[in-house]
């Protein structure tokens, strides 16, 4: 009976471990800002300034293994992050992902990342050429505003259709922020539904055979 009870609270623990994790960066504020200069007809240009500073997320369907260190962006199941001007998604058929690059301890903790993502400002999506506008940020590091594109290709995260060279030109505007940056996670509650209603069920059961256990145990002492 106890080993069979055993094996089910693991069965009702599927739900839990198949969680996934997101994981929020806290960066300061920006140190050092560069604006444009003037913005031509048809251009988005913005300035930074040491009011803004960079932040988001990105879930994983389970938590950073320990000891890791590589490329992560074909298992990341979604980001956001924003510059204080742009917001950049996986969801937005505008963005890019350039490079996804995490480090982990020995515990599974953040201790290093590379990313970098970018968002096209005009151009036709699918075809982008030289000339069109574009953002991008690299986080714990700096972002960039409205930049001339001089090159599209394939990223290091595999994002088609991307720019991967640029100039500044006279609407693009800048800002650094070189600061470490701090990271938090949590286990998100969206699970594929099949799993938790599974667990659901198994609770159930487990519940009325604990009944069962205890009424068998009663009658044998009465015994």
């Amino acid at each position: 009976m106890k080993r069979f009870l055993a094996v089910l609270f693991a069965w009702c623990m599927i739900g839990a471990a198949n969680a996934q994790v997101t994981y929020t960066a806290t960066v300061g504020n920006y140190t050092s800002i560069a604006d444009f200069t003037s913005c031509p007809s048809g251009e988005t240009c913005t300035n930074y300034t040491t009011a803004m500073k960079q932040s988001g997320s990105f879930t994983v369907p389970t938590a950073l293994a320990p000891n890791m260190a590589g490329d992560i962006a074909a298992s990341v199941v979604s980001y956001s992050f924003n510059d204080g001007i742009n917001t950049y998604s996986k969801a937005n058929a505008d963005d890019r992902t350039n490079f996804f690059s995490v480090t982990t301890d020995a515990s599974g903790n953040i201790t290093g990342v590379a990313i970098m993502v970018s968002k096209w400002l005009s151009g036709t999506n699918g075809s982008h050429v030289v000339g069109d506008q574009f953002s991008y940020m690299f986080l714990g590091s700096a972002s960039f505003n409205n930049l001339n594109c001089t090159g599209v290709a394939l990223t290091f995260a595999g994002s088609a259709d991307a720019c991967v060279n640029e100039n500044g030109g006279v609407g693009a505007s800048f800002a650094q922020s070189p600061v470490a940056v701090v990271w938090s996670s949590a286990v998100t509650s969206n699970t594929p539904a099949s799993i938790p209603t599974l667990s659901e069920w198994g609770l159930i059961i487990m519940s009325a055979l604990l009944a069962l256990g205890t009424l068998v145990v009663m009658r044998r002492r009465q015994i």
